[in-house]
């Protein structure tokens, strides 16, 4: 008696890709797409016995993914006269996020 029941299932699964690719020698571009995906699903169960369970029945559930693009470009070169290097990079980064909640009780 007075047990609750609570059942949890939880998943996440993230990674990514990556590109480089050099188009001359002294210019390299690079582009990087991950994701992230978790899931949560839950049920708990109140007994009749407990006092403040007027929710006897609950069900959430919490899904979430976000993904992530990141470029670069850099360009690199070396002036002989003047014994320098000259060095350019140029990136840019997207980001997108989504979120899916759901909660569900059964009143007495």
């Amino acid at each position: 008696m007075n047990e609750n029941i609570n059942n949890s299932l939880v998943n996440r699964a993230f990674g990514n890709i990556q590109i480089d690719y050099d188009p001359v020698r002294w210019i390299h571009l690079n582009y990087t797409l991950g994701q992230d995906f978790s899931n949560d699903e839950r049920l708990t169960l109140f007994p009749k016995g407990i006092p403040r369970s007027r929710w006897p029945h609950r069900r959430e559930m919490f899904n979430y993914t976000e993904t992530d693009g990141h470029f670069t470009a850099e360009a690199t070169r070396f002036l002989k006269p003047a014994d320098m290097r000259l060095n350019l990079l140029l990136g840019h980064q997207w980001i997108s996020g989504n979120s899916l909640n759901f909660q569900c009780t059964e009143k007495r």
